[in-house]
């Protein structure tokens, strides 16, 4: 079985993982910077792009920052959620914000009647259309990988750990010529 001292591990805890982080950072600096375009029903480029897939109207996240927690949300879970903030005189949405996962502040899903699902936003039951919710193929690098990334974080603690107390290496030689200790004396010296 799994010796960990880890339970399944937080995105926050997996990105202390230099190899994780290396990946985040690559998204980012790849897919975070490609424009996001908009199609019509027939998989054509829509003839103008919405203001919101350039820009946001909240000066804590751009754009770009939008991006990148979506990328991060779909690496680490599989799934990720924007808020409809703004609409237009013609219904369209203006603004869309990223929503991050639980907390207070957050969004989840739960279950109601017959097995129905809901997403709830800060608190309050989300109506459709006041969100887009994305879901990636991907489950999630903390759903499918997450035993990976506790092994790395318990070798890094053994690593520290005989750091803080490194046990010493020894080598025993004879210094005196004709010492002639005997069996039992060699191993009574090795013990000590």
């Amino acid at each position: 079985g799994l010796d960990t001292g880890y339970d399944q591990p937080s995105g926050e805890l997996a990105q202390t993982v230099p190899a994780v982080m290396a990946a985040e950072n690559l998204l980012h600096q790849t897919v975070g910077t490609l424009p996001l375009k908009t199609f019509d029903k027939n998989g054509e480029p829509s003839k103008t792009q919405p203001a919101w897939t350039t820009k946001t109207s909240d000066i804590f996240q751009s754009a770009y920052l939008r991006t990148c927690l979506t990328e991060d949300d779909l690496l680490y879970v599989g799934y990720s959620l924007w808020e409809v903030t703004e609409r237009g005189a013609d219904g369209f949405p203006l603004d869309m914000l990223h929503v991050p996962i639980g907390g207070r502040d957050g969004w989840h899903t739960e279950t109601y009647g017959d097995n129905k699902r809901r997403v709830v936003i800060r608190g309050r039951i989300a109506q459709d259309g006041d969100y887009v919710l994305f879901q990636s193929p991907f489950k999630g690098l903390l759903n499918v990988g997450w035993r990976t990334i506790a092994h790395a974080l318990d070798l890094e603690d053994t690593i520290k750990a005989r750091s803080r107390n490194p046990l010493p290496i020894m080598k025993l030689s004879e210094t005196q010529e004709n010492s002639n200790m005997t069996d039992e004396e060699i191993d009574d010296y090795i013990e000590t």
